[in-house]
């Protein structure tokens, strides 16, 4: 009967595999083999509470099975309940000091929880086990971001090239590294989200010192705002790329140029907005009255920690409520529908369904931001655009914060011009509301 589940499991028929393991439970319940099979396929399914509680039968029958300890810890995990998953990894390790995932998934445990020495123990204990775990490498190198100690991460960080399904494109092209090419072409390519593009683009300033001809490869959606911004031989599609002789992900210029919080290049602006829409968005908003501060509360709903640093447009509302401000949406695509479940609550300006189509996506809400007062925003990549633009920026955090913005600062290296606030507990977006509200309305009293 186990053998027949585990057929139906190789084929991922979760419902019939368990009805097997169920049969072989009822013919020996004391039996480990018969019962450990189950909580594996539950966990699978996504039945994660009947998982759990099935493990713990495991863990019954045979204390010391190190998998059913693990297996636990990673459906605790999935279902939010970190603590008791940070016990199960830690009962886990008893037995087996060497389970190098238990190491990274409690490392990433007190990452989460910002227990850095914590994390860093961990992941420094997995790869003693395996010096080659690309994942102990990248995490390893984002708490050192954190930390701000940059220059000890950028080892550390190269790794993430490694890690199976990571977002970077390959060519046969040599890696850049640094050194002067003369007149020979550098590829610069883009990686993971467009925030990320128009935050680091700005280091094709210094590349340009060491090479004669840059070629840009950028998500499709940003070709337009980088043209306007002066950067030229500016691709979206790889297959009309001209040649080049060698390439770099715009994140390894990082490592490439020993980034550090003191030295990142932060001549701003280094994006423009086309003085063209700026003139006509300055006679559309026209009807605009007050204090116009331009609104972004989720980023791309594609992203993994998106959940963790997007806000509901509900939580904008204590600034809708300060005299004399008026919110206008930034918000195209994932999020906009929320729109039209805020009633008569409070008022939001829209800036219409034809905005980022004609002139191309970000150029309008470019131009729109050269129109505004302030922008308050979630990390997206509104902030990063506001960010490059120069323009007055609040960007709200959650309380578990990308590396690039560190810990603890209200300031930010990369954006002059840019102001964070960040929540004091994960999930609580009305505290730290409140406190932008505080701000918002006595920086418009001033005015």
């Amino acid at each position: 009967h186990v053998s027949l589940g585990n057929l139906h499991a190789s084929e991922e028929k979760w419902d019939g595999a368990i009805s097997r393991y169920q049969t072989s439970i009822g013919l020996d319940m004391s039996s480990v083999i018969a019962q450990m099979p189950i909580a594996t396929a539950l966990q699978a399914s996504g039945r994660l509470e009947e998982a759990v509680s099935q493990y713990r039968r495991v863990i019954e029958l045979s204390v010391s099975h190190v998998t059913a300890h693990f297996n636990l810890a990673t459906a605790l995990d999935s279902l939010g309940r970190h603590d008791e998953a940070a016990a199960a990894y830690q009962a886990t390790l008893k037995i087996n000091p060497n389970f190098t995932d238990a190491h990274l998934n409690l490392g990433a445990h007190h990452q989460r929880l910002r227990h850095f020495a914590r994390a860093l123990d961990h992941y420094d204990a997995a790869l003693k086990i395996d010096p080659d775990s690309a994942r102990a490498h990248f995490n390893r190198a984002l708490v050192l971001l954190s930390q701000g100690n940059w220059s000890a991460a950028w080892p550390d960080f190269q790794w993430r090239h490694k890690i199976d399904g990571f977002p970077v494109r390959t060519f046969a092209q040599p890696q850049w590294t640094g050194e002067d090419i003369g007149d020979r072409t550098l590829l610069l390519h883009s990686e993971q989200g467009l925030g990320d593009t128009l935050q680091f683009v700005r280091y094709v300033s210094l590349v340009g010192r060491r090479a004669a001809r840059i070629v840009l490869l950028v998500q499709p959606e940003l070709v337009p705002v980088l043209r306007q911004s002066g950067f030229s031989d500016v691709f979206g599609d790889q297959r009309e790329l001209p040649h080049f002789d060698v390439q770099a992900s715009l994140m390894s210029l990082l490592a490439i140029f020993a980034a550090t919080p003191e030295n990142v290049p932060a001549e701003i602006p280094y994006l423009a907005a086309d003085p063209k829409l700026i003139e006509t968005w300055h006679d559309r908003l026209h009807v605009v009255s007050g204090f116009k501060v331009g609104i972004c509360w989720q980023g791309a709903a594609s992203q993994m920690s998106d959940p963790l640093r997007s806000a509901p447009l509900d939580a904008f509302e204590p600034l809708a409520a300060i005299e004399g401000v008026r919110l206008v949406s930034l918000q195209k695509g994932d999020g906009e529908e929320q729109l039209s479940q805020i009633g008569q609550r409070f008022s939001v300006h829209e800036l219409g369904h034809d905005w980022d189509e004609a002139a191309g996506p970000f150029m309008d809400t470019a131009a729109v931001m050269k129109n505004l007062d302030l922008v308050i925003t979630v990390d997206s990549a509104v902030a990063h655009l506001a960010g490059g633009l120069g323009v007055p920026c609040w960007v709200v955090l959650g309380a578990l914060a990308d590396w690039r913005w560190l810990e603890e600062r209200d300031d930010s290296p990369w954006y002059p011009t840019m102001r964070l606030f960040r929540q004091t507990e994960l999930g609580d977006w009305a505290d730290v509301f409140a406190r932008v509200a505080a701000q918002l309305g006595q920086l418009v009293d001033k005015r």
